[in-house]
């Protein structure tokens, strides 16, 4: 037996210690009630508190690729999930407009993507918030339609997105205010007053350069906003990949952060996800393929207490790795819980993906695998990890190329009970204004 085998028949061991059945169960299955072919539903997927939702942008059901948010509802009594209702927008939703192709929710406001809206220019792209009416299911009201106040032709404005509390962001990646595709992100702002959305701040990268795709992915934690920019060449290693960090000051945003892998090569493209959760990040490069993460990987930074320095602390890799999973293409984040999407791994066929959980070790620094999710009926090429979500205790994952009823890729999310986070880990931020 050589070297790799006989640490991947280690690993195995392992994972078996690691896994108890109760760790594993899912809960249930969502699909839209009118799922189609190639809907790609659970493409993007986000959940708060007793509500999930599912974007899918291939939908057909307003005009080809229009696409469509589904909102499911936990019942009262917290015995199951139940789909509530389908959001398109209020405007004509116009052919290839992909609506929901990004999608975030905290608390009453969701917010949903759709980078090929043309109503502001050509693929400039836009975003939708919509807002809990009432308590209740099917409530929900478009409140605001967001355009970039300088978009121009094939921004794709919307392609990202990110709210919480009075804030949101929304990746423009391929902006060219830096360089053909350099990339940008907009901070709005929710005006209690009037209830209107306000756009504050265009974030761009202090060295981004053409082609860095700045803004395909973000993330909002308190007054912090991370932005990926997995195609940026780091100190010239071609496509390496790197996510900034922007904090909120009294004088506007500040870039207070360039977050790098220490060991990053090029073609990584650290930044394809990012999360953050107070004075942590996680930061995915599903490309990584140094020889002790051939399936990707994916780094934790730590902000230090009352500063603006974050520090790598942690590169975390699959147990069971295998060559071409891209571990790392999804990542999600909560306090001392980590999800990390490997689309490509084989457990329940070629490529049908699984899901990763780990947890920070109580009271330290260091992280440890403790669960792989795959779904019930998982088969070949489902993309199963495609996007994810952490709610309490709950792990929501995409795979959008699953076959529910055997209708050719309408696509699924998958919740599941996780394993208890570490007992001390609450959300911080140690920074203080």
């Amino acid at each position: 037996m050589n070297d790799l085998n006989r640490v991947r028949v280690l690993r195995g061991l392992m994972l078996a210690l690691i896994w108890p059945a109760s760790a594993l169960a899912q809960i249930t299955t969502l699909t839209a009630p009118d799922g189609e072919a190639d809907d790609s539903f659970g493409y993007a997927v986000a959940i708060s508190g007793p509500t999930a939702i599912s974007g899918a942008w291939q939908n057909d059901s307003v005009r080809a690729n229009a696409g469509a948010v589904y909102v499911y509802e936990q019942n009262g009594d917290g015995s199951g999930w139940e789909f509530s209702i389908k959001l398109v927008p209020n405007d004509d939703d116009f052919a290839g407009d992909q609506f929901g192709i990004a999608v975030d929710i905290d608390g009453d406001r969701l917010i949903a993507g759709a980078p090929f809206d043309d109503e502001a220019g050509n693929d400039r792209g836009a975003a939708y918030v919509f807002q809990r009416t009432a308590i209740g299911r099917a409530t929900w009201a478009q409140s605001a339609k967001l355009v970039a106040d300088d978009g121009a032709f094939r921004d794709f404005f919307g392609s990202a997105v990110a709210i919480s509390g009075n804030l949101l962001v929304v990746g423009s990646p391929e902006d060219d205010d830096l360089g053909t595709q350099s990339g940008s992100a907009y901070v709005f702002e929710r005006d209690p007053d009037t209830d209107q959305w306000l756009q504050t701040a265009k974030l761009t990268a202090g060295n981004g350069e053409r082609g860095d795709r700045f803004g395909s992915a973000v993330a909002i934690s308190g007054q912090t906003v991370l932005v990926g920019a997995a195609d940026h060449n780091h100190e010239g290693v071609n496509n390496q990949g790197a996510a900034f960090v922007f904090r909120r000051t009294d004088s506007g945003w500040l870039e207070v952060a360039t977050l790098a892998a220490s060991d990053g090569d090029e073609l990584d493209r650290l930044g394809f996800s990012v999360a953050i959760d107070g004075d942590l990040a996680l930061i995915g490069a599903p490309f990584d393929d140094d020889p002790d993460h051939t399936g990707g990987a994916a780094y934790v930074f730590q902000r230090q207490p009352g500063s603006d320095v974050w520090l790598e602390s942690e590169k975390l890799s699959a147990l069971d790795a295998g060559l071409g999973d891209q571990f790392g293409f999804a990542v999600a984040l909560a306090g001392g819980q980590a999800l990390l999407g490997a689309i490509n791994d084989d457990d329940s066929g070629e490529d049908a993906g699984a899901a990763y959980v780990f947890n920070r070790d109580l009271g330290g620094d260091t992280w440890s695998q403790v669960a792989k999710l795959t779904p019930l009926a998982g088969t070949a090429f489902d993309r199963f990890g495609f996007a994810l979500a952490l709610g309490e205790g709950l792990g929501l994952v995409g795979a959008p190329d699953h076959d529910p009823a055997a209708v050719d890729e309408a696509g699924a999310a998958f919740l599941f009970q996780l394993p208890d986070p570490p007992a001390d880990d609450i959300f911080q931020d140690s920074y203080e204004d």
